[in-house]
């Protein structure tokens, strides 16, 4: 192709069952609409056309669509380009919609009020009233004095109601309030008759929206409602203070009755009367399908034998087969199949499915009349998984009827629960739990398995390190490690421990010695299966290195529990003080270089270096005996290793220690007849003689 700005010729673009057909040069900007009815008919007569008839509605634009802003879009756009386009609107079918219809049905005598009716999704009025279920429930409403409305909803292309929350947004909200008040101004119903609604399904949903702030500005009061076979709209009834009764199928696979059970314990908890029904199963009888209108009595035997004969009822006539799910036309006789569907629906009854069943009119008449909280169920534990745990795990429980649950009970023990809905409970196991039956608490009474709840006993697998020292912290690892009581280690009690239920953080006691360790809770004891070996003391140093005796020195280490004895190179000492981890002790006489010793009841341990014991000096004989001043003097003895200073009388001189036997010193200036001194780590030491100055 070539650059745009040498292109001069028109394009043509080519609009089948739409406008904006015309020759155009590239790069215009352009607009094209699908016709408004496709290629449907026109219709001459000039009689309305009637509702529900089909109508052809725009679907998608075909052809060359790569170039369409929005395909689609009835109108869109499309930058024209350099060459020829040509595109086709495309239609479907579609139930036609006109003036919604609205049905009602107001009794010769009476006042109860009136019941909007409500139809599900994919339904209308007509559909509605046109139900055996609904007509029964109509008959029963009028001859308790209620009027029945029947609307459809604006939507009639999905055949959806409004969900939009709020009135201001809401058409089908302000529709039905527009029905009342037309009702009103024809004069048949007053401004002070009670108004009602029963929704079901999508029409639950719907009915749900009638919450306290769009009630006061529709100016629409609702005095109760009924929401059948639907979730309801949980946010709109947590801020409604109506009355409301919830109606559920036990086999209801379309719809979870978690919103409804949760909105009707709020309704509960804050006090607004509320109910709640659930419809079970029931045998199907010959006669069920006699209220089908066109069925006889024994038309109904018939269906029901040939129903029986196809094997989808088993002996007790309870229905094999979801007829909601797996709808049963086949297994009707021939000569009635144009009773198919309203047969099917009677099924669907039987069977407790997705479907309004007649079976609550009274009840629901009367909350009508005289809305109060009536509590009707039987609550039953069934199961629950694991059957056996510890404190913590997870329990999923399973049941009927467990409503308004207000606590979880291991064997009496109360537990932390989360309410999912009336068949499922999921609890964490208490601490201190035992083995035990589960009990729920709920506002009808306490539901109770029929089986224990396994609690095991604790178990030590193993503890690290094997062995240790007083005071060591030790590792024991095992299963169901909870609610402990007490650790002991051969007989003697651990003053402390913490941890979680597969591992003990415990400290060895003071007095403990070697043998198993015990772990005991509120269901047993259980014994670790090897000897934890209890090691005796280390010295690890001492302070100081070296003295002489009588001296004080601390010694260090750890295990100093119940000392018996500290030896310096065999020769016990006096012990001043001690701690688990600190000694200290005098030298005491007679004791030589060599380790220390700590003796407690768990054994003996030494230090690794020698403490040097400095032993008393002693002058044996010093020659020559007597001299002048700087005559070299030899003092022979013994402990004159370290030696500090040497003295005539009271005059130093300096020295030379040639061994710990021998010092040899000059004779100082002022020395008088006197004796010598030599002064040494070990202490002091004097001549007997005196030396004699020349």
């Amino acid at each position: 192709m070539l650059p745009h700005q040498l292109i001069a010729d028109d394009f043509n673009l080519s609009v089948t069952n739409g406008s904006g057909s015309g020759a155009y040069q590239a790069l215009s900007t352009l607009h094209v609409w699908a016709d408004p009815y496709g290629d449907e008919p026109v219709n001459e007569s000039g009689e309305p056309y009637e509702i529900g008839s089909p109508t052809r509605v725009f679907d998608q634009w075909t052809g060359d669509t790569q170039y369409l802003a929005d395909p689609l879009s009835a109108h869109t756009t499309l930058v024209m380009p350099d060459r020829d386009v040509s595109i086709s609107a495309g239609y479907r079918d579609m139930p036609r919609w006109g003036a919604p219809r609205v049905y009602s049905f107001f009794p010769d005598q009476g006042g109860n009020g009136v019941i909007f009716l409500i139809h599900g999704g994919k339904g209308n009025s007509h559909s509605i009233v046109g139900d055996t279920e609904i007509l029964r429930f109509i008959d029963d409403a009028n001859n308790r004095g209620f009027a029945v409305v029947a609307v459809s909803s604006f939507d009639r292309a999905n055949v959806l109601w409004d969900i939009e929350p709020d009135a201001e947004d809401n058409i089908d909200l302000q529709r039905i309030a527009a029905v009342r008040l037309d009702l009103i101004r024809r004069g048949v119903m007053t401004s002070a008759d009670p108004v009602y609604l029963l929704g079901i399904s999508h029409g639950g949903i719907f009915v749900s929206l009638f919450n306290d702030a769009n009630q006061a500005y529709l100016e629409f009061p609702v005095a109760a409602r009924a929401v059948y076979i639907s979730p309801g709209q949980l946010e709109s009834l947590a801020t409604s203070n109506t009355p409301t009764m919830f109606v559920l199928a036990e086999n209801d696979t379309t719809v979870g009755g978690e919103s409804a059970q949760q909105a009707y314990n709020d309704f509960l908890f804050r006090g607004v009367p509320t109910q709640l029904w659930l419809h079970h199963a029931s045998p199907l009888y010959p006669e069920r399908f006699w209220r089908l209108e066109g069925i006889s009595r024994d038309d109904s035997r018939v269906i029901y034998q040939a129903l029986k004969d196809a094997g989808i009822l088993d002996a007790d006539d309870y229905l094999l087969v979801d007829p909601d799910m797996s709808p049963l036309y086949d297994k009707i006789p021939e000569a009635y199949r144009n009773f198919e569907t309203m047969i099917n629906d009677q099924l669907k009854v039987t069977y407790s499915a997705h479907w309004f069943m007649s079976d609550f009119n009274r009840q629901v008449l009367d909350f009508f009349e005289a809305p109060s909280t009536i509590v009707e169920y039987d609550p039953r534990i069934v199961s629950f998984t694991p059957d056996s745990g510890t404190p913590g795990t997870v329990v999923e429980i399973t049941g009927i009827d467990l409503f308004e649950v207000s606590g979880v009970t291991f064997n009496g023990i109360p537990a932390v629960f989360e309410w999912v809905s009336a068949e499922r409970i999921v609890a964490a196991v208490p601490p201190a739990v035992s083995p035990g039956p589960i009990s729920v608490q709920t506002g009808r009474g306490t539901a109770t398995s029929t089986s224990d709840f396994q609690v095991p006993l604790p178990v030590i697998a193993g503890v690290s390190p094997n062995s240790g020292t007083v005071g060591a912290v030790v590792t024991i690892e095992g299963q169901a490690l909870f609610n402990i009581e007490s650790v002991r280690f051969n007989g003697v009690p651990a003053g402390s421990f913490s941890g979680d239920l597969q591992r003990l953080f415990v400290q060895v006691p003071q007095g403990a010695s070697t043998g198993p360790i015990e772990v005991t809770n509120h269901l047993g004891t259980t014994t670790s299966p090897e000897d934890f070996v209890v090691a005796g003391p280390s010295v690890t140093g001492f302070s100081p290195a070296a003295g002489k005796v009588g001296d004080v020195v601390t010694v260090t280490g750890v295990a100093f529990y119940d000392v018996s004895e500290v030896a310096f190179a065999g020769v016990s000492a006096e012990i001043l003080g001690s701690s688990p981890s600190t000694i200290v002790v005098r030298v005491p006489v007679q004791a030589t270089t060599g380790p220390i010793t700590v003796t407690t009841a768990n054994g003996v341990g030494a230090s690794t270096s020698e403490f040097k014991v400095y032993p008393r000096p002693e002058i044996l004989s010093f020659t020559p005996t007597s001299g002048s001043v700087g005559t070299s003097v030899t003092i022979n003895g013994s402990g004159f290793e370290g030696a500090t200073r040497v003295l005539f009388g009271a005059t130093s001189t300096s020295f030379e220690i040639r061994s710990d036997k021998q010092i040899v010193a000059p004779v100082p200036v002022g020395t008088k007849t006197s004796r010598i001194w030599v002064i040494a780590p070990g202490g002091t030491a004097t001549s007997a003689r005196y030396f004699v100055p020349l």
